[in-house]
């Protein structure tokens, strides 16, 4: 690798780690990679397009807020090289993650806004059809290594204030659950339960949030998950606590989502708090348009 080139590599890194790159010059590399990325699809090249879709994404993420029309594209790049790479449930994923940006609740929904999702939807909606048709020949254990990737995706999204993001993962992850079903000593439905429910509290959907607490409750009770009684306590709190904010008209934020288990089955459903932290900064000017793969 040439000077040059590794100079490159490392500013690359430094950017994606936010140690002291400043704002304007991240944003260059991000931009700068997913150019590459754009030319390495355009010549079949996926796995090294791949590369530099994810490596642009966690740049953007850094510098950019959770709304901004460029991680949507970010994301649905990244969907369709791991799509071409015939790596599926990816595919899904990134795409659920992209359809989570553009209904974000800071989202300006314009005209750019609308043919994006539709285009995204177009994907997902081909991609979910697929699996459908898979079904009966599903893996088990691929499932469950993709549901515990949405699952820590999901924690990582709400720690940073990013409710709605986190929510889409954490249904995903919930429809997993449902497809392969956990053995009855293990908490993980209703950890997912618990955690959809904390989502919609943090998004301010108070009567889905209730919905979904009472669920998990209810689940936790037909299981034979050991000191499940703690467990149950915590979340008739949960409940306790909403019929308050409901009552007074309140709509503080959820502090409950579980940051211990996960979608693969070895969680043990212990319930803590989470400290988010501030929302990203305003997106910047928007970078050259690219029309998606």
């Amino acid at each position: 690798m040439s000077d040059e080139r590794w100079e490159l590599e490392q500013r690359r890194l430094q950017a994606q780690l936010d140690e002291g790159v400043p704002k304007e010059e991240g944003l260059q590399l991000g931009y700068a990679l997913f150019d590459e990325g754009m030319e390495h699809f355009s010549c079949a090249r996926y796995p090294e397009s791949l590369k530099d879709f994810e490596q642009s994404l966690a740049i953007n993420e850094r510098f950019m807020a959770p709304e901004a029309l460029e991680l949507c594209t970010n994301l649905n790049n990244c969907a369709s090289a791991h799509e071409k790479l015939g790596q599926r449930e990816m595919a899904v994923y990134f795409y659920e993650r992209a359809v989570a940006v553009l209904n974000h609740p800071s989202a300006v929904y314009d005209e750019q806004r609308r043919r994006a999702r539709d285009h995204v939807m177009g994907k997902l909606g081909r991609m979910t059809r697929g699996d459908a048709a898979d079904d009966a020949g599903g893996n088990a254990q691929a499932t469950q290594l993709v549901a515990a990737a949405l699952w820590e995706e999901g924690l990582k999204l709400f720690k940073l204030d990013r409710p709605a993001e986190a929510l889409v993962l954490f249904e995903h992850v919930l429809t997993y659950n449902h497809k392969f079903p956990p053995p009855s000593d293990s908490a993980v439905l209703a950890t997912t339960l618990n955690n959809i429910g904390a989502a919609h509290e943090k998004c301010h959907n108070l009567g889905e949030a209730v919905s979904y607490f009472k669920v998990a409750a209810d689940e936790l009770r037909r299981s034979t998950v050991p000191g499940k009684e703690a467990k149950i306590a915590h979340v008739v709190k949960r409940l306790a606590q909403l019929q308050l904010k409901m009552d007074s008209g309140s709509d503080g934020g959820a502090d409950s989502v579980v940051a211990n288990a996960s979608g693969n089955g070895r969680g043990d459903g212990h319930a803590g708090g989470s400290d988010v932290q501030p929302p990203p900064p305003p997106p910047p000017p928007p970078p050259p348009s690219h029309p998606p793969p």
